[in-house]
């Protein structure tokens, strides 16, 4: 048998046996919100029995239960899992399976997974509770424009590091910031 063909038999196994996990996981879910209703103090009892479980955990069990999250949801983690949780869950499952509509500069559009969004795109992308539409993104990219625009932070043309002075981009300094400086260079 080749490397190859092992290799192939590998990814088939972990994969089978990560869908069997999940199924699990999905029935567990079930099982737990179903008890709960049932016997609101049996909660408790579950909690118990598996105390290697955190809260976080034991709330997004029941938030899969109850069909309110992807329990593919459960799995991530992260700043996009956070804003994905407080979608419906058709647009949790729609996202998830078809990522979501991005505009980018030159009012092109792409079609982009919501795992690869950087951290802006992210803020872009996802309003509070809802994702937001092409027009509320262009909206949103012109406010930020306005914003850093408005408040622009003017960075220090140079700095000390390490006994070292740093310059950054043409400067005039006066005698007595350069010996400000050089006393902070000598420290």
């Amino acid at each position: 048998m080749s490397n190859l063909t092992k290799i192939d038999k590998n990814v088939d196994q972990f994969r089978d046996a990560l869908t069997r996990g999940i199924a699990a996981i999905k029935e567990a879910c079930d099982i737990y919100v179903r008890c709960i209703d049932d016997s609101p103090e049996a909660k408790q009892l579950f909690i118990d029995s598996c105390p290697e479980i955190d809260q976080n955990s034991w709330a997004g069990f029941e938030a899969v239960g109850r069909h309110q999250i992807d329990h593919r949801l459960l799995l991530g983690s992260g700043v996009v899992c956070d804003s994905m949780r407080k979608l419906p869950l058709s647009q949790q499952t729609a996202v998830l399976n078809n990522g979501v509509e991005l505009l980018v500069t030159g009012g092109d559009v792409l079609n982009a997974k919501v795992q690869n969004l950087t951290p802006r795109q992210r803020k872009q992308v996802f309003a509070k509770s809802h994702i937001r539409s092409l027009p509320e993104q262009r909206t949103w990219i012109e406010c930020q424009k306005r914003s850093s625009e408005d408040g622009k932070i003017k960075l220090p043309s140079y700095c000390v590091k390490r006994g070292s002075l740093h310059v950054y981009e043409p400067t005039k300094i006066s005698k007595s910031e350069l010996a400000s400086i050089l006393s902070e260079v000598m420290k």
